[in-house]
C-alpha cells in the first residue's frame, strides 16, 4: 500500500470514527450482524424508505433491480478498512457535478440497513459538501443537528450535519486532516436505518 493510500485510508477511518462517536444511541442500530443475507423476505409495503430509490430491508438482488447500477461485491480483505461491514459497492455513482463510491451494509436477517456515499479523491471537497448540504436541506429541511469545528485542532477540522426522519438517520460529513503540512479531505453521507429504534411508533 502506498503512502497516499495509507493516508486516504486513515482519513476515511477517522471520518467513520467521528460519525460513530456523534451518533445518538437511540438512533443507532446496534444489532447489526455482518454479512449479506442469503435469504430475506420479499419486499412489501411495510419496508421503509431508505437511501435514494432503495428501501431498508431490501436484498442485494432487489437493489440491483431497482437501481440498475453496476454493483460489485467488496473483497473481504478490503472490508477491513471500514468500521461497518460493507459488502457491496457502486464504484462510480454520479450526484450533481461529483462522483462517489457507494457502500452498502446488510443485516443478516433484515436486509439493507446502512449506506455510505463517499466523494471520490480529487479537489473541491468543501464545494461538494456545500452542494450536498443544500440538496439535503431541500429534501429534509433544516438539519436536526449542526456541528462545526472550524478552527484547526489536533491537526483536524470537521463539519457535520444530521437529519433524523421517521425511518432514517442521515449524516453529512466533511473532514480535513493535516499530514506533513498537506490537507487530506473526505466528504461523505451516511444513511442508517432506524428500524430497530421503534421510530415507526413515534
Amino acid at each position: 500500500m502506498t503512502k497516499n493510500s495509507k493516508i486516504r485510508l486513515f482519513v476515511s477511518i477517522f471520518a467513520l470514527v467521528l460519525y460513530s462517536c456523534c451518533l445518538n444511541s437511540a438512533h443507532a442500530n446496534s444489532n447489526t450482524t455482518p454479512s449479506v443475507p442469503d435469504s430475506v423476505p420479499a419486499p412489501d409495503s411495510t419496508l421503509k424508505e431508505g437511501w435514494y430509490k432503495t428501501k431498508w430491508g431490501m436484498t442485494i438482488d432487489e437493489i440491483r433491480a431497482v437501481l440498475k447500477e453496476d454493483i460489485k461485491q467488496i473483497a473481504p480483505e478490503n472490508r477491513k478498512r471500514y468500521k461497518t461491514d460493507y459488502t457491496y459497492t457502486i464504484p462510480d455513482f454520479k450526484i450533481g457535478n461529483f462522483s462517489f463510491d457507494v457502500c452498502m451494509a446488510f443485516d443478516q436477517q433484515k436486509g439493507l440497513n446502512e449506506v455510505m456515499v463517499t466523494k471520490k479523491d480529487g479537489p473541491d471537497h468543501y464545494a461538494c459538501f456545500l452542494e450536498l448540504e443544500n440538496a439535503l436541506k431541500k429534501k429534509y429541511g433544516n438539519p436536526s443537528s449542526t456541528k462545526d469545528q472550524d478552527k484547526i485542532k489536533m491537526g483536524s477540522q470537521m463539519r457535520s450535519r444530521e437529519w433524523v426522519t421517521q425511518d432514517t438517520l442521515v449524516r453529512l460529513n466533511h473532514v480535513v486532516l493535516w499530514f506533513s503540512n498537506k490537507a487530506h479531505e473526505t466528504t461523505n453521507i451516511m444513511y442508517q436505518s432506524r428500524g430497530d429504534t421503534g421510530a415507526d411508533k413515534l
